[in-house]
């Protein structure tokens, strides 16, 4: 009784190595299985707890975004002519994205864009800015798909990388409604192979 409790006890003490993948766990229980003696086993399971703490600290090391800019525009007036407006200047909003990477790794940042969407109205449907487009640096971003803002390679990739978009603009069509119109800016940041 006492040895299969034991048994039970190591593959549970495997299933917590959580930043192993279920292959690499079930690699590991085989082994143990098959290991003649106590000591082979404890070797096994010391292994395997060292290879898991590697596999956390790699996952700390994942590049991420450290800073998001989000941008807020000066009033335009209700036209019937399309218009393009700078950024209004905040300096408590930061205009630049920065991602941080500790290790050397390919990745790129994605922009989206949602609808403008007409605020505080009562209107079904609500009201939106068919055509709105921002200008982020050189890269036009309409509402829809998403745009490559930001790239880095496995050479390149390390320490902080960041683009500067305080020269944004926000083209606007001609507008109908005249309100506040929000829309959504979502930054995605895709690592290779993830």
């Amino acid at each position: 009784m006492g040895l299969i409790t034991d048994i039970e006890k190591i593959m549970a003490m495997i299933s917590q190595l959580t930043h192993l993948s279920p292959s690499k766990q079930d690699k590991i229980r085989t082994k143990v299985k098959d290991a003649k003696t106590v000591a082979e086993k404890e070797s096994i399971i010391n292994e395997a707890k060292d290879e898991d703490q590697i596999a956390a600290q790699q996952e700390k090391q994942v590049p991420s975004i450290v800073q998001a800019p989000s941008f807020t525009f000066a009033d335009c007036p209700v036209s019937e002519n399309a218009v393009t407006t700078p950024l209004q200047s905040n300096p408590a909003t930061p205009s630049t994205l920065e991602v941080q990477a500790s290790q050397s790794q390919k990745w790129r940042v994605e922009v989206s864009l949602s609808a403008f969407q007409l605020q505080e109205t009562s209107q079904r449907p609500v009201p939106t800015l068919s055509g709105a487009a921002i200008q982020l640096g050189s890269k036009d971003q309409a509402a829809g798909g998403a745009r490559t803002l930001l790239t880095a390679n496995s050479v390149s990739g390390l320490g902080n990388q960041s683009i500067d978009l305080s020269s944004t603009t926000l083209s606007l069509p001609p507008v109908a409604y005249a309100g506040r119109y929000q829309a959504r800016l979502t930054y995605t940041l895709i690592v290779d192979g993830s």
